[in-house]
């Protein structure tokens, strides 16, 4: 019933804040959650002696239901691969130690399409058998549609109350949901479907002037920016790129910056993906990257002002988005690692696509990925991307 003794002053953990998440005790990580194993089932709760808990238990309309996260409800190929993926994230970040960001990540769901909610079965499972604690999506959660119809609306919906318990969840807008920001089902605006892409409430978000922010993790070192799709509105896209030269510049000494964004590349024609170009504004972003990495100053181009980055004191240290529904890296001018992975959707987008859409109800139907960068080696960051379902697992290095 005492004060812990690694509370700081502002009541904080000192060391969440000094060396991570995983470096706390079983109690300190799953308080106020409990489990019980009855037979091969495992049921998990959440107890009321949490303040935040008994809020949830007694405003909740559902806290009489059961969220099944085993790993026998998702069809795996092989009973032993979400295990042997599990093992892979963990050892990624146990070798990081200290020295890393680390995140959950999935992209271009396009639920409305027919996907049977595996997705968030494979974040549950993951998030409750690995160190993760925080998940990022890079967005497009609508299908083809340009428009949502009001049962759209309503599925959509469905989903996000799937995905509403998982950690730290944040987003960017993609393509297809900047059409859909005022889209209405229901007279609540927690219907609106801005809210289906909207970050949980986090304390330390800085937002921008529009759907764009960053948010800090002082225990990484890392600042994530959540940089949001435009295509035509040249004032607003010149304050986010502004916004995010800022943010650059205030980042303190040390620290690791992650770029998120949903689209980095923008393919020719749709069957074969990855020929194509970075677009005009995110080679302009990207080229700004190089130039703070490099402090030196940039000539004010399409989408940015001048900037002088010669009192940088960070590091950007990759980029990681969607977009194309493939598994895609490239590097820009400067070698910073763009990532790019293949769609949640198990749909192709459009007729000539030779995307492998995998099986409904089983883990090929989802893409689902561990992000590990690991910074021990500051001169060669190793960037190790778990994927489970769909998504290739592979290791990717500054150019």
């Amino acid at each position: 019933g005492g004060r812990c003794p690694f509370l700081t002053e502002r009541g904080l953990c000192r060391i969440i804040s000094e060396l991570g998440e995983e470096y706390t005790s079983v109690i300190c990580r799953e308080h106020p959650r409990f489990y019980h194993r009855i037979g091969e089932r495992i049921e998990g709760g959440i107890g009321a002696s949490c303040e935040e808990a008994a809020r949830i238990i007694l405003s909740s309309d559902v806290y009489d239901s059961f969220l099944s996260v085993e790993k026998d409800s998702v069809d795996a190929p092989d009973e032993t691969e979400l295990d042997t993926k599990a093992d892979a994230i963990q050892a990624a970040m146990e070798k990081a130690g200290r020295h890393k960001s680390a995140f959950l990540w999935y992209t271009d769901a396009h639920w409305v399409n027919g996907n049977s909610k595996v997705s968030p079965k494979l974040l549950n499972y993951l998030y409750m058998n690995t160190p993760m604690n925080k998940v990022n999506f890079g967005g497009d959660i609508i299908g083809d549609t340009l428009l949502a119809t009001r049962e759209e609306m309503k599925y959509l919906y469905e989903w996000r109350k799937a995905i509403k318990d998982l950690p730290n969840h944040h987003s960017v807008f993609g393509n297809h949901d900047m059409f859909n920001l005022d889209t209405v089902d229901y007279e609540d605006d927690n219907y609106r479907y801005a809210f289906l892409l909207a970050p949980e409430e986090t304390y330390d978000i800085v937002w921008g002037d529009g759907n764009y922010y960053y948010i800090d993790n002082p225990a990484e070192k890392t600042r994530y920016f959540y940089i949001a799709y435009m295509t035509s509105d040249l004032t607003a896209m010149m304050a986010q790129g502004q916004f995010f030269c800022d943010a650059l510049k205030s980042a303190p000494e040390g620290w690791h910056i992650v770029a998120i964004a949903h689209r980095w590349w923008q393919y020719s024609k749709s069957s074969t993906p990855t020929v194509g170009s970075i677009p005009g504004f995110e080679k302009d972003m990207l080229d700004v990257f190089d130039a703070y990495n490099a402090r030196t100053t940039r000539s004010g181009s399409n989408y940015f002002y001048e900037q002088d980055f010669t009192d940088g004191k960070a590091k950007v240290e990759f980029c990681i988005g969607g977009h194309i529904h493939v598994d895609f890296d490239f590097f820009s001018d400067g070698g910073i690692p763009v990532i790019i992975t293949t769609a949640d959707a198990n749909q192709n987008r459009v007729p000539d696509s030779t995307v492998d859409c995998g099986t409904t109800g089983t883990t090929t139907e989802a893409a689902v990925f561990g992000i590990i960068a690991d910074y021990n080696d500051t001169d060669n960051t190793k960037i190790t991307v778990v994927g489970v379902g769909r998504g290739t697992s592979r290791v990717v290095r500054k150019s």
